[in-house]
């Protein structure tokens, strides 16, 4: 079968589905699945598919048509500049979550030492820790498997020697008192979604974990926590920097401020809907 003729079927299928713009949708899931350029796309279409190749595609697609996220399905997700490695244990990489690093990127040019916690698929730190070469970054979650992503993420970007893994929860004391600091930036994209938020999209309900989104106290459950953790362990002048969920920023500014945080500031998204919250710890 021809890589236009399958394309074809496979969006007839997404049609079926009711996945909105089965076309653009069928074309993207392709040059995916393939990986492939949209100029190779292009020129490519009369080009004859195996039979090995052509039974993986409608095989994955009828995942797709499911509902699945794609970046599942082929196992990475883009992130500003670098491929991550994803499965269901971790969050898939959001653009929004780019404010973020970006964000850090200005306030914080030179951290000797920071931290990313919940780091999940490790796009945020590791980020981070390939555009500063004198840098050493801790990267913590509660998920042994979200972390064996991570290392895998970090060996395939060449910074394992500058990373440190933990498994655990950053408030247990015996995991706490495992951890190098004091840091100069402390970064995270913490579980912020309330049990009850109608907003979610089913296909991140169904698929995504929730350990890694929802979260007690009106979402605000680890902003509480590891702030007053952060305030422990940050330096002097040192930043906080949290994703936050749509609607929760002056909560979390609140929390900041009552923990001796100064400096806030507020940053939008993509969107232009307040996405990130940024304190600095003061100096004495």
């Amino acid at each position: 079968m021809r890589l236009a003729e399958t394309t074809e079927k496979i969006t007839e299928l997404f049609k079926q589905h009711s996945l909105a713009n089965a076309a653009k949708e069928a074309e993207f899931f392709m040059r995916e699945v393939l990986n492939i350029s949209l100029t190779d796309f292009v020129l490519q279409k009369n080009k004859v598919l195996s039979s090995e190749d052509t039974a993986e595609l409608f095989a994955k697609a009828k995942r797709r048509a499911s509902g699945e996220p794609l970046a599942y399905i082929v196992g990475y997700k883009d992130f500003l500049k670098d491929r991550f490695m994803v499965n269901p244990s971790v969050l898939i990489p959001r653009a929004d979550t780019e404010t973020l690093v970006e964000e850090a990127l200005l306030l914080s040019p030179t951290p000797l030492r920071f931290a990313d916690l919940g780091t999940g698929s490790g796009c945020i730190g590791l980020s981070l820790l390939g555009q500063w070469p004198a840098s050493h970054l801790t990267a913590i979650d509660i998920s042994e498997n979200a972390i064996l992503v991570a290392q895998q993420n970090a060996q395939r970007l060449g910074l394992t020697e500058r990373v440190e893994f933990m498994c655990g929860d950053v408030l247990e004391p015996k995991i706490s008192g495992l951890i190098s600091g004091p840091f100069d930036l402390v970064v995270s994209n913490p579980p912020y979604v309330t049990l009850d938020d109608n907003r979610l999209e089913n296909a991140v309900k169904l698929y995504e974990p929730h350990v890694a989104l929802y979260a007690d106290e009106e979402g605000l459950f680890f902003y509480k926590r590891w702030t007053a953790w952060a305030k422990q362990r940050l330096r002097e002048g040192g930043w906080l920097i949290y994703e936050c969920g749509d609607g929760q920023t002056e909560d979390i500014q609140s929390i900041c401020l009552q923990n001796g945080f100064k400096n806030i500031k507020i940053i939008k998204d993509l969107a232009c809907k307040d996405r990130v919250v940024a304190a600095q710890k003061p100096d004495r």
